[in-house]
């Protein structure tokens, strides 16, 4: 057998040794160390001889017993090796993907928690937007922590079908006044994603409303929120201040803000004549400086009927005229400095004969010398008119003697000052709590100029007539003018 050292790479037979099944890795190591120790000193260029380096063929073949003698008592090669995969049982196998799910779920929840603590430090600024509609300014104003950054306002009219939805609901709100001005708005607040999205828990607003009628001192401010999905309306405190009315609220939908006043009354006297300052002076309408109403202040007047009262502007003065008696409850709208306001006009009555069954009117008069009695019809009454904020009942009727002494039915009595000849009956307003404000009545003294009835008689009279005393006969009268017959003291002549 020939072997051949190449490059540190032992051939057998010009085979890889590793081939060869009778030999194993030791021996290889062996007959590599055995060859490279001889090789040591050897060049490139140098031719070995090997013939006397070999062992013979018995040799050999005793090296190569020895060598397997050996190796039995070593582990057996790859190739006879048994080769044992690791065991895992079903439940090892489930407990490592518990291990997966949980090391995954407790990511998840680290993740979860961060974004909820990115939720919870998310920027909410201070807040503060406005719109204009209709000249009203509305602005909604919000501390720091209500709204998400990026929120933005948004004011809308109502559509008219959902308005009047919206004027049934303040009406059960709103009491019995006048409205001036009206205006019903559609508040939202939307958020990034354009939804829209309310104040955060625990967190109100500010919502003010900037307009022109909150200055005018003959009329009330009143802003009412009304819920989008029952259409409830509820009535907010407020504060005014300049022009601007400020409500505070936790939401939003629709808000009304409105401009009241309470009933305005005159009483006219039939076939006369007044001017129009004067009625509102009156009634207590003012002009835009707070001083009483002047013509120049005055754009438009209507009245209910023309047939029984007019109003008219003579050079710049406003009259307004009744033209007969009337007993019924008439109209005048008059517009001052933009806002127009109704006042209920009333012929006044003066009573001299026994009355019953009277209802109570203001303007009325009731004249010493005859009996009256008022009905109890649920008004307001009071007991005389320096007091009529303060002492107020409801539900009365009363009766005046012939003296002119009120007695009313809760056993209360008035008397008609000195100097007077008659009462007035005159209503106003009062606020009595939880009552909220009332139009009340009050009787006030006041002087009744009588003209003679034309058709009577007297007799048996002496009066002077021409220096000389005549004894009065009768008299007649025609037109207001009395014509007196007198008979002389020494015939029958008269």
């Amino acid at each position: 057998m020939v072997f051949v050292l190449i490059a540190g790479l032992v051939l057998i037979d010009g085979h890889n040794n590793k081939a060869d099944a009778g030999y194993e890795t030791e021996k290889e190591s062996i007959l590599a160390t055995d060859t490279d120790a001889e090789s040591k000193d050897l060049g490139h260029d140098d031719i070995i001889d090997t013939s006397e380096a070999l062992p013979s063929d018995d040799e050999q073949e005793n090296k190569e017993e020895n060598v397997y003698g050996k190796e039995e008592a070593k582990e057996p090669v790859d190739d006879e090796v048994e080769r044992v995969e690791p065991e895992y049982n079903n439940d090892n196998a489930q407990s490592q993907d518990n291990k997966d799910n949980t090391e995954s779920t407790e990511d998840s929840s680290e993740e979860k928690t961060e974004a909820e603590a990115a939720d919870d430090n998310e920027v909410m600024p201070y807040f503060s937007q406005e719109k204009t509609i209709d000249g009203v300014t509305v602005r909604v104003t919000a501390e720091e922590g209500t709204f998400s950054d990026g929120a933005y306002l948004v004011v809308k009219k109502v559509s008219s079908d959902v308005l009047n939805e919206i004027d049934e609901a303040v009406e059960e709100k709103r009491g019995n006044v006048n409205v001036a001005v009206s205006y019903t708005f559609d508040i939202k607040v939307i958020g990034r994603d354009g939804m829209e999205i309310q104040p955060a828990d625990g967190k109100s607003v500010q919502v003010s409303f900037s307009v022109a009628e909150n200055t005018n001192e003959n009329l009330d401010t009143s802003v009412y929120h009304i819920e989008d999905d029952d259409l409830h309306a509820e009535k907010l405190a407020i504060d005014v201040s300049g022009d601007t009315a400020t409500a505070y609220t936790d939401s939003f939908s629709y808000y009304t803000v409105e401009f009241t006043y309470y009933e305005k009354q005159y009483v006219m006297e039939g076939d006369s004549t007044v001017a129009l300052a004067d009625i509102l002076s009156f009634v207590g309408i003012t002009g835009t400086d707070g001083n009483v109403a002047k013509d120049s202040d005055i754009t438009s007047v209507s009245v209910s009927d023309e047939s029984l009262f007019t109003a008219s502007n003579t050079s710049g003065k406003w009259m307004v005229t009744a033209h007969q008696a009337f007993h019924t409850n008439e109209w005048m709208k008059v517009t001052v400095d933009g806002v127009k306001y109704e006042i209920v006009v009333t012929d006044a009555t003066t009573y001299k004969t026994d009355q019953t069954n009277l209802s109570w009117e203001s303007g009325n008069t009731y004249v010493k010398g005859a009996t009256y009695s008022f009905v109890s019809s649920g008004t307001w009454y009071v007991n005389w008119e320096s007091d009529y904020d303060g002492n107020a009942s409801t539900g009365i009727s009363a009766t005046i003697d012939k003296n002119g002494t009120i007695t009313f039915s809760n056993g209360e009595t008035q008397t008609l000052p000195s100097g007077y000849n008659a009462w007035m009956l005159k209503s106003g307003r009062a606020d009595y709590g939880a009552e909220g404000s009332v139009t009340v009545y009050y009787f006030t003294g006041t002087t009744v100029v009588l003209t003679v009835d034309p058709t009577y008689s007297i007799s048996g009279q002496t009066h002077t007539y021409n220096g000389s005393s005549k004894n009065l006969v009768s008299q007649s009268g025609s037109g207001g003018t009395i014509y007196y017959r007198y008979k002389k003291s020494t015939d029958s002549s008269y």
